[in-house]
């Protein structure tokens, strides 16, 4: 067993630097062959079709990697299309939007309609082709994280079948809890390498964003885990680790200390099963506060309030932020809502709920296990 943390940080797969599937939307023939030949030729596997609705549904079954979205499209026009797209629940897909109108109003619309690219035709390939590889490269980074946090959550359920086995036994649970620490700890120093050895070599934008929600959830994993072990993998206050969580993650997204942020409530003593899922939980909702809340330059709080109830657990996450106001302003947020809620729903059989009133609040509730439905009225 002493060999399986080296093993693993040699199997880290580098992803990122694979070709990927190019959906090339556009209705001119010309234009559409160009690029198909063009990033055929540079190994990419390339789809083109002059469909909008075959596009989204390409998008909705996962095919493509990137979308080169031609803006003046019939019936429906290119912003239209990429407003679609990006309603598509799943990982990120970039888009770049393709056309031959260049000015400031017509970029920002792209943008405003989700685009997360441009380029004006007619376009020079090796300009196209470096954007290509940027978007790819996210794209894949991406798609590297959801599998590194579902390593993560199988070897959380794994150590905790292997720590219920050994509760019996004084020295097998000795044992076990050493030789875990040690494989968990060397685990998650090998993913954390990865992370921020891809963040040293990211330029600021899409892809810096995507590593350092990575790193951030990486580190919230390593609280978790010091946690539960000083614990004995028994009941752990999950109030030290929200207020571990708040030190940690706070200066990734707000090095400036805009929000003032507290922990308050119960100590809210949780199964281990649950601390783990619970913190990923908040690991998200603190850097959508941190991240959409506060204008260049506005101060305000962020609250985190844990109680407990007979039958349920309850963390309430609060800013004072700008709200989610409209759709624009809360696509920023739409990725670490599809978490929250992925994990509350599967892991925890909870609800979360979003109320936007003079800032954001987020209410989760889930159910303790039936042995623990007592106490705290």
């Amino acid at each position: 067993m002493e060999h399986a943390p080296e093993q693993l940080a040699m199997e880290l797969p580098q992803a990122v630097d694979q070709p990927g599937v190019v959906l090339v939307v556009e209705d001119d023939p010309g234009t559409g062959q160009l690029l198909t030949d063009f990033l055929s030729s540079e190994g990419y596997e390339v789809r083109w079709t002059s469909d909008p609705e075959e596009a989204v549904a390409l998008v909705e079954q996962g095919v493509p990697d990137l979308i080169l979205l031609d803006v003046m499209l019939p019936p429906i026009n290119g912003y239209e299309v990429c407003r679609r797209i990006k309603a598509v629940q799943g990982l990120f897909t970039p888009v770049i939007l393709l056309t031959g109108r260049n000015s400031v109003k017509d970029k920002l619309r792209g943008f405003e309609a989700g685009g997360d690219d441009y380029v004006v035709k007619p376009f020079i390939n090796d300009e196209l082709l470096i954007r290509v590889r940027s978007m790819i490269r996210i794209r894949m980074m991406e798609r590297e994280h959801v599998r590194l946090s579902a390593e993560l959550a199988s070897m959380v359920e794994t150590n905790a079948q292997l720590y219920e086995q050994a509760r019996d036994d004084a020295d097998i649970k000795a044992a076990l809890l050493q030789e875990l620490n040690h494989r968990v700890r060397n685990n998650l120093a090998a993913i954390s390498g990865f992370l921020e050895m891809e963040l040293s070599r990211a330029e600021p934008g899409p892809a810096q964003d995507v590593l350092q929600r990575a790193t951030a959830r990486v580190r919230s994993m390593a609280i978790v885990h010091d946690v539960l072990a000083s614990h004995e993998n028994q009941l752990a206050p999950f109030r030290d680790v929200a207020e571990r969580l708040a030190r940690t993650i706070q200066p990734f997204y707000d090095p400036h200390m805009q929000a003032t942020t507290t922990v308050t409530g119960d100590a809210l003593l949780i199964p281990p099963e649950q601390v783990s899922p619970l913190a990923m939980v908040l690991n998200e909702l603190l850097t959508n506060s941190f991240r959409h809340a506060f204008l260049p330059g506005h101060t305000g709080n962020v609250d985190v309030v844990l109680s407990e109830k007979p039958r349920t657990y309850q963390m309430n996450v609060r800013d004072t932020g700008i709200g989610l106001r409209n759709d624009q302003e809360t696509a920023g947020r739409r990725s670490g809502q599809q978490v929250v809620r992925r994990i509350v729903g599967s892991y925890l059989k909870g609800t979360c709920t979003w109320i936007s009133d003079n800032g954001t609040t987020v209410l989760v509730e889930f159910p303790k296990p039936k042995d623990h439905q007592q106490g705290k009225s």
